[in-house]
């Protein structure tokens, strides 16, 4: 067994070999290992106590981000930017089309040859596929997720009624389109409507399968497809009518950004603005943001408005009348205001001047 001494100028708690301490030439060689080991241990307490997780609140400051060195962007060459196909063809490379094609008639050929057809099955028809074939497949399925149908086997169909024409301005209508447009057309040229106008909705009675059917609790028919009309308030003749069909109305898209309603008054009015109409609106179509618009057309206008709509003044929520009183703000010739009648029945209306309608 190896001898063991102790060490002058350390605790007689620290042992050592004798061998171990063969090592060292000196004293001072010794004294600096210990050192250096008693640090090593001291940093890995350290590295510990980081990875530890504390505790921290909001003023505490963020970790500072690594600097970011790589060059961002496109690196592909793309000739026209405006062609959809060549951002297509970075991705699905002749290299990928050819292999996929290739697969397939492999597979095909596996299949059809592992299994015995029906006499009129429509594996008896089959030819080889292509590129060219592949690549009009994927405009198919891309398309699928552009024009909804009501089953998949309808975008395969070849019956007439189920094809799909991308081109038509109104898909869901195309059957009477050509109808609807004339009567438009005939409506407007046969008669000018007098002064005072208005904007209404009406409901066709339709109880059939139909994805843009609405159901109106307050008109007669409950249930059908909804028109907005623009009437002359005299004798109710139809001068416009737009079809609703859920997304993809026909509204003109000059005032996309607006909200719908303010759309479909815009549109079906266009023909009459800057010509001094009055115009007659419920709360549904009724805006600050409308009544600017017509203003700025010379369209005077009048109707009900609902107090929560946006830019109106704040007190007209708030604010509680007594019987008979009457709340009234002024912008730019855009009258808003509140009355509370004697029936106990409060309305808000809006409008151009000081005959103010209220419901």
């Amino acid at each position: 067994m190896a001898q063991k001494r102790k060490l002058d100028y350390y605790d007689d708690d620290f042992d050592f070999d004798t061998e171990s301490l063969s090592s060292f030439e000196s004293d001072e060689d010794f004294v600096h290992s210990i050192s250096s080991s008693e640090d090593d241990s001291s940093d890995e307490e350290d590295f510990l106590s980081v990875r530890q997780w504390c505790k921290i609140d909001s003023s505490s400051p963020a970790p500072s981000r690594f600097s970011f060195i790589c060059d961002v962007g496109m690196k592909a060459c793309v000739t026209n930017i405006s062609d959809p196909l060549e951002y297509f063809e970075l991705f699905f490379t002749d290299e990928i089309v050819n292999h996929i094609v290739t697969e397939a008639n492999i597979f095909a050929a596996e299949n059809l040859n592992k299994f015995k057809s029906k006499e009129h099955s429509r594996t008896h028809h089959w030819s080889e596929t292509n590129a060219n074939e592949l690549r009009v497949f994927f405009a198919t399925l891309i398309l699928q997720g552009i024009i909804t149908k009501p089953t998949l086997r309808m975008f395969w169909s070849k019956r007439k009624n189920e094809n799909t024409d991308s081109s038509h301005p109104q898909p869901k209508l195309k059957k009477i389109w050509t109808v609807l447009n004339y009567l438009q057309k005939k409506f407007s040229e046969v008669y000018t409507p007098e002064q005072d106008i208005c904007i209404d909705e009406s409901l066709l009675l339709y109880k059939e399968r139909l994805s843009w059917t609405q159901y109106l609790p307050l008109k007669r028919a409950r249930f059908g497809i909804k028109m907005f009309m623009l009437c002359e308030s005299h004798s109710g003749y139809v001068w416009s009518i737009i079809i609703y069909v859920g997304k993809g109305t026909d509204v003109s898209e000059e005032n996309k950004e607006c909200s719908f309603s303010t759309q479909v008054v815009l549109t079906l009015s266009k023909p009459l603005l800057n010509k001094g109409y009055c115009l007659t609106m419920d709360n549904y179509y009724n805006s600050p943001e409308l009544g600017e618009m017509l203003l700025k057309s010379k369209t005077d206008f009048f109707g009900t408005l609902r107090p929560n709509r946006k830019d109106l003044p704040k007190v007209l929520k708030t604010e509680k009348l007594k019987k008979g009183d009457l709340l009234a703000y002024q912008r730019d010739g855009f009258v808003s205001s509140m009355r509370r009648a004697e029936s106990m029945s409060s309305g808000t209306g809006c409008g151009r001047g000081q005959n103010i309608y209220w419901n």
